[in-house]
């Protein structure tokens, strides 16, 4: 079991004693961070560093941020802002 396997991303969020809605996966690896988080009903981010290749954001379907940094992800959740608005 492992990314991109909704039933990691479950597990870490019971581990967690927390909602899956209350999570927010941020990630640089579209199909292992944001595709894996979406299909187990988390919030997610998608980060343009790291693995991030051009138009990953629109290669796998469902609402989820895109930002420039982690920096930038961590602001958009203190702020209170929903990644996938």
């Amino acid at each position: 079991m492992g990314k991109p396997a909704p039933t990691f991303f479950s597990q870490a969020v019971a581990n967690a004693g927390v909602r899956p809605e209350e999570v927010i996966m941020i990630g640089d690896d579209v199909y292992g961070d944001v595709e894996g988080a979406i299909k187990a009903g988390l919030h997610a981010c998608l980060v343009r560093t790291g693995k991030y290749q051009t138009g990953d954001e629109n290669r796998v379907a469902g609402e989820f941020a895109c930002v420039e940094s982690v920096v930038e992800a961590v602001e958009l959740v203190l702020a209170g802002s929903s990644a996938d608005e």
